[in-house]
């Protein structure tokens, strides 16, 4: 979190008002009493085009402020550091009276994403925040810079869904339950017709465990001098 200093009480009443009201890019929460919600609708603007959550706002818009100590910002801290992959999030603080002030969460459309909060995607259509369905993060996750090259993600050549070993699938599961403490939703695992790398790993037989270019592939590869082919 990057706190950027702070705004004065009309400049805030002239953002809330041209904001005419919750929408893609606006939150408003009462209180970090709600600030679940708040860091919810916040990973779902890092998944958009970005936005801002309003703390110590109504719901209808009138700015009431709140106690703001020590405690609440740890709090907020600690709320941004779920954020996956770590990301800038910055913090305007509005003094709104002697006692109270207003908390500013703002973020700007990324390119590092899809992110998650707790292990989960959120998006923003409209008003409200939901959580991403898998196939738009899984969607997501092949579009980040570089993802395409990485060697889990290239198609697994000379494999096919009939070579992956399902008690190798269920023990590979199990695991991950006992590792991460709750079980990991189903993947694309024979889904598709021409498995990945990853998918690979869960082959049967003698080539179990790496696909073609892994560095670790036991498996014959043509001699390009024995072909002819020029060095």
């Amino acid at each position: 979190m990057r706190a950027v200093g702070a705004m004065t009480l009309p400049e805030l009443q002239r953002l809330v008002g041209e904001s005419e009201g919750e929408w893609e890019r606006v939150e408003f929460k009462k209180s970090t009493g709600e600030l679940e919600g708040g860091m919810r609708t916040l990973c779902a603007f890092l998944n958009g085009a970005g936005g801002r959550v309003f703390f110590g706002v109504t719901d209808a818009g009138k700015i009431v402020g709140q106690e703001v100590s020590e405690g609440t910002f740890q709090a907020v801290a600690d709320a941004i550091r779920k954020i996956d992959p770590p990301t800038r999030v910055d913090q305007v603080r509005v003094a709104i009276s002697e006692t109270k002030e207003a908390l500013i969460l703002r973020t700007t459309d990324r390119l590092d994403g899809p992110f998650v909060l707790d292990g989960r995607p959120y998006w923003r259509v409209g008003r409200s925040t939901f959580q991403m369905p898998r196939a738009e993060y899984d969607k997501r996750v092949l579009q980040r810079p570089g993802a395409l090259g990485l060697w889990e993600r290239q198609a697994a050549e000379g494999f096919a869904v009939d070579d992956l070993d399902l008690q190798e699938i269920d023990r590979t599961l199990q695991a991950a339950t006992r590792d991460n403490h709750r079980r990991p939703e189903a993947h694309s695992l024979i889904a598709s017709a021409e498995p990945d790398n990853r998918e690979s790993a869960l082959s049967s037989g003698p080539d179990r465990a790496v696909g073609p270019g892994h560095p670790e592939d036991r498996r014959t590869v043509p001699d390009s001098r024995a072909a002819g082919a020029g060095v």
